[in-house]
Parts: C-alpha cells; structure tokens; sequence
C-alpha cells in the first residue's frame, strides 16, 4: 500500500487491492490507481476544535512546559501560591496576569518592576494575545509561546514534557528535575516553617556489578530497586534516579527521626530482593545518607543540604554498607 498527502486540508486514504478501504473520510476526487493495484484517495481532514488556550515554555528552567489558561485567569509570577511559578530573581512575587475575555486572551503586568514583554515590546496596559505571540516575563530568560491548540496537541505536547522529567530506564524522575524540586522544597519549608528530609540511596558496589555481570544485569538491578523504593515512600514524595546506581527522595515534612525510620526499611527491603534463579550469587544492599532541613538550617542552600546527605552516604558505604548515617548539622 502507499500513502499520498495532497496538501491543504486533504489527506489520503489506501484502498488495498482487495477492494477494502482504510480511510472512511468522503473523497473529493476520483481513485488514483496504482502499479501494484491499490488505490490512492484524497479526502478531506476534518480541522480540530483549536479551543485550548495555552502557554507553552520556550526558555527558562521548564522548556517544554504547557501551561492551560484559565477561564478564572492565570498569575504568573516567583510566588509559591501564582499559578504559572517562575522561580527567578528578576520576576515579581505576582508579576503578570492572563484573563480570558470575550474577544480573546488579554495579559496584563501587575505592576511588576521589570516589566512584561509581549513579541520583544514592553505592554503599558492589557494587551491581546494572538496565537504565536511570544511573551517574555520581566528580565529573565523564561520566554513562552502562546498558542491555541485542540485537546489532543495539548495531551501531546504535556505527555512529551512528561518524558523529560523521567529516566527511561526506571521512569523515576531524572536527575535535572530533582535538583529543580529540591530548591522548590527548601524554599517551601522555609516559607512554611516546616522540615524536609533528604535521602541518599547507594546500591553497594554497582561499579563492580556492572563489570562482572553486564549491563544488562545492572539495568535489572536499577528497575527492581526503583520498583522497591516507590512502595516505601508516600505518593506526594519526589522520588529520582541519580547518576549510577544512586536514588534519591525528597520527603516534605518529614522529621529526621521518621526518616531514619524510612532509611532502614530501605536497607533491609532492598537486602531481602532475591534475583534467583535468573541471576546466581549475586546479592543487594544500599547505604544511605539522611540529611534533614529545619530551623537550624534555614539558611543552607540545596547543594549544601545535597553535601551533607552525600557524606552520610559515603559514611555508610564506608562503614560496611547496608546501614543509614544521619548527616551532621551544618555549620553555617
């Protein structure tokens, strides 16, 4: 069978030789035929509904990010309550609104310092959105594309932001999207006054796993792991793949104490995992490194709380592995 395109709001439907057809849509023209005996025929593509206003993050640190605009209107801004958050020094804590009016999508700045951008030119007053206009937020380099979509494109496009946020081999978050959440948390608890615990997860002697058994062997061992950490920790938790064979999880609200708690059933769930019959002698363990984030750190920095929880880790691997080490205090 072949398949043809005829531009415009047509495409084409494939009679197989057979006489049967694979594209139900009415033809405008006759059959084209074939060497083989199949048949080409163009039909008409129904337009989509374009009725989704939405945002989609050109630059900045979510590219790929789509954000719906609300019939309600949308804040966009640094504070933690705006709907659209963009965490950057030269945003405003409320910075600009969209509100959907009759006509169409309006953005306005809210008085914001460093003003609001709308294709490069800085808005004095309610401006309307027309699709593809590019809005810029202030003096950052968060840039956004607004378009207007039909439900599948916009189910598409958020599926395919998915896929960033994920490791492929284990589909816990990655890597960049924990550090992203890790700043975010912190600076929740602050806010809030509440704690947040880091937990550090080292498979003991991936290294060497990798090397003896193979690759394949050390992929397994990185999915069966994932799929015993996501039983331990809560749903709300952020639960990532580090480099290797290392985890992490960000546990909001969660007292130093509660969290050794979850450390040690780490340890020992993930020591009970047996791989026979398919793979013979080799056994699992992990050490992991606990640091914790309250009052007495308010001031530490999501690297600073990151070191900590790593020299824990270390501690642990150190001292025989299959155990937690609850990091010191910082001294700042």
């Amino acid at each position: 069978m072949s398949d043809l395109s005829f531009g415009g709001n047509k495409h084409s439907a494939v009679i197989s030789s057979s006489g049967e057809r694979l594209d139900t849509h009415p033809s405008l023209t006759p059959p084209l035929p074939l060497p083989d005996g199949s048949q080409i025929l163009p039909v008409l593509r129904w337009p989509a509904v374009r009725d989704r206003a939405v945002l989609f993050q050109l630059s900045g640190a979510e590219p790929g990010a789509v954000f719906s605009i609300s019939q309600s209107g949308t804040v966009v801004g640094r504070a933690a309550t705006s709907d659209i958050v963009v965490q950057d020094g030269a945003v405003s804590w409320e910075h600009a609104v969209l509100t959907v009016k009759s006509d169409g999508v309006y953005v306005e700045d809210l008085r914001s310092l460093n003003g609001t951008f709308v294709n490069d030119q800085r808005i004095e007053r309610a401006a309307r959105l027309t699709d593809g206009d590019l809005l810029r937020i202030g003096g950052s380099n968060t840039i956004f594309k607004f378009s207007l979509m039909g439900e599948f494109e916009e189910g598409v496009l958020r599926n395919l932001f998915a896929l960033t946020l994920r490791d492929a081999l284990t589909h816990l978050f990655n890597q960049r999207h924990f550090e992203e959440r890790l700043r975010g948390e912190i600076s929740l608890a602050v806010r809030q006054n509440a704690t947040c615990s880091l937990l550090l997860i080292d498979i003991d002697g991936f290294k060497d796993m990798n090397s003896h058994f193979g690759h394949q062997v050390g992929d397994a061992v990185l999915r069966v792991v994932a799929g015993t950490l996501l039983t331990l920790v809560r749903a709300d938790d952020l639960l990532a793949r580090l480099d290797g064979g290392k985890f992490a999880a960000v546990l909001h609200g969660t007292s130093t104490r509660n969290a050794l708690i979850l450390c040690e059933r780490v340890c020992h769930r993930v020591s009970a995992i047996s791989l026979e019959p398919s793979i013979h002698g080799l056994s699992l363990t992990v050490s992991a490194g606990l640091a914790s984030f309250g009052s007495e750190e308010y001031g530490e920095s999501a690297d600073e709380l990151l070191s900590r929880a790593r020299q824990a880790s270390r501690e642990a691997h150190a001292s025989g592995g299959n155990r937690a080490r609850v990091a010191s205090h910082s001294s700042t």
